[in-house]
């Protein structure tokens, strides 16, 4: 852009720290950052901190993403406290990760995700109680979560699933066939469920159980079953997609020789013979 001639934006540095971001490119978001202010007398704004500081945290740099937040000249908004709660879920920081919550809660008492995370943090932890401590608080002040949706066209018709459900297909013999393949071939190759996404106190088989409901697997097994081989599949869900649900499509991938392309709320992935574009970040 500058060697065209092109003056770079707010909005142009905005990509470029999310994809630093993105791309573990710490350092190189920092030089970034700090030529927006001296080559092109941009002042940061309070999107541009939330990147930064969510580039430090998702590179484990916890400590000096809090460092930034306690001197950047702007009043922190909920985002870069929320990038900093997100950081405290990647790594495991408890104690700080409380903190942060407590200080959301009051700048966004009615934001259900920052309750969702905290309630995430204490159950990747085994810490029941108050995991739900934090759903009775959820419960007191009437927030609700979305239910995960995902969907996949088929030809002219969109067909929708939510996690948990899509009965009718699953007890199909279509889907049972195909299901049962997949599955043995993904063993073969590796796959193993990780039930510690399964945010809840019940035993590993039903951990097991609810992972495999989640519906952008269903959306997918079906459109396995009703597109032709080396077709490409497209699915949209309405929630990130979990860390097993990842796994799950990379190794789809794989046995089926399908490209898959999913849309969460982070971004899109292309899973393409065991991998996705995003490098297993998002």
């Amino acid at each position: 852009m500058v060697e065209d001639g092109i003056k770079p934006d707010g909005v142009t540095f905005i990509s470029l720290l999310s994809g630093c971001s993105h791309v573990r490119m710490v350092n190189e978001g920092k030089i970034f950052f700090n030529r927006m202010r001296s080559d092109f007398g941009l002042n940061p704004t309070l999107e541009h901190y939330a990147c930064l500081v969510d580039m430090f945290g998702r590179a484990g740099r916890i400590e000096e993403a809090l460092e930034i937040v306690k001197k950047m000249p702007l009043k922190p908004s909920g985002s870069v406290r929320g990038s900093l709660l997100n950081s405290c879920r990647l790594y495991g920081h408890i104690s700080l990760a409380e903190a942060i919550a407590k200080l959301l809660f009051e700048i966004e008492p009615t934001n259900p995700g920052n309750y969702v995370m905290l309630s995430n943090i204490y159950a990747n932890a085994a810490m029941w109680d108050k995991v739900n401590l934090v759903r009775e608080e959820m419960e007191k002040r009437g927030l609700k979560t979305e239910a995960g949706c995902s969907w996949v066209q088929i030809k002219d018709r969109v067909q929708s699933f939510v996690a948990g459900g899509g009965f009718e297909f699953r007890n199909s013999n279509e889907f049972k066939r195909t299901w049962d393949e997949l599955m043995g071939k993904m063993e073969e190759s590796g796959y193993r469920a990780d039930t510690g996404v399964v945010l809840h106190d019940i035993d590993e088989e039903m951990k097991v159980e609810w992972v495999c409901g989640h519906s952008e697997r269903l959306s997918t097994v079906f459109a396995l079953v009703h597109t032709g081989s080396g077709l490409p599949i497209r699915v949209t869900k309405n929630l990130r997609v979990c860390a097993d649900c990842h796994s799950w499509m990379k190794y789809v991938s794989e046995v089926s020789r399908r490209k898959i392309i999913l849309r969460d709320t982070n971004r899109f992935h292309h899973f393409d013979q065991g991998k996705c574009s995003c490098n297993d970040y998002w």
